[in-house]
């Protein structure tokens, strides 16, 4: 292959933007990793201790600290949870911030769920859902693509939603629509 031909392949590659759709566990698969990672009191716990009686939807987002996409999306979660968790599902939000950050915006906020430590990225990485446009060093690595799954208790994926740029969010009446009917 020529010189010319490689680099516009290469230029091909880079022009073609990861699909949310194409990365990440997906529908029918085991959750691969058991969220045994802090809250947002600094305290250790895992999907067995977090889940409902039916299951969990789990929320991967960007930043509660910086990103305002994401904040909103956590507080209409909040506002909506008691629909989730009076039919036995509940909420856990994941970030790649410490705790001190993630608490100061539960408080805030007073989010009524937990919202999970995952600094380092490894339950991003284990879901496939790292948003690898930030390299290891930069501020921003860590955060995925903005992805919501349901669980069963036993942490079986019945649902995934995801959306390809950070400002677009997976749709709370949609996941009601599909695991309600209303």
């Amino acid at each position: 292959m020529s010189l010319l031909s490689r680099i516009f392949v290469a230029l091909c590659l880079l022009a073609c933007p990861v699909l949310a759709e194409d990365v990440g566990v997906k529908v029918g698969e085991t959750i691969p990793n058991m969220l045994v990672t802090e809250n947002q009191d600094g305290q250790m716990t895992s999907f067995d201790k977090l889940t409902g009686e039916k299951g969990a939807i789990l929320l991967f987002t960007r930043s509660v600290d910086w990103c305002p996409y994401c904040q909103k999306q956590f507080k209409q979660w909040n506002e909506n949870a008691e629909a989730f968790t009076s039919k036995g599902y509940n909420i856990i939000g994941i970030t790649h911030e410490p705790p001190a950050t993630i608490a100061k915006f539960h408080q805030a906020n007073h989010i009524s769920y937990p919202i999970l430590s995952d600094k380092g990225a490894s339950i991003v990485k284990a879901f496939g859902i790292l948003n690898t446009e930030f390299a290891p060093d930069h501020r921003f690595y860590g955060v995925p693509y903005p992805t919501v799954y349901v669980t069963n208790n036993v942490g079986r994926i019945t649902h995934r939603y995801a959306e390809d740029g950070f400002k677009a969010r997976p749709d709370i009446g949609e996941v009601k629509r599909d695991l309600f009917g209303k």
